[in-house]
């Protein structure tokens, strides 16, 4: 169980890196 919750805990972050790596580029564009 400990394992399957440490994958999810990586999916997540990943996830919210990209969410972070979007909005940090939509916030570049919108400075254009």
């Amino acid at each position: 169980i400990i394992l399957k919750i440490s994958l999810m805990e990586k999916r997540v972050t990943q996830e919210l890196h990209q969410i972070l790596k979007l909005l940090s580029t939509i916030e570049e564009e919108k400075k254009c």
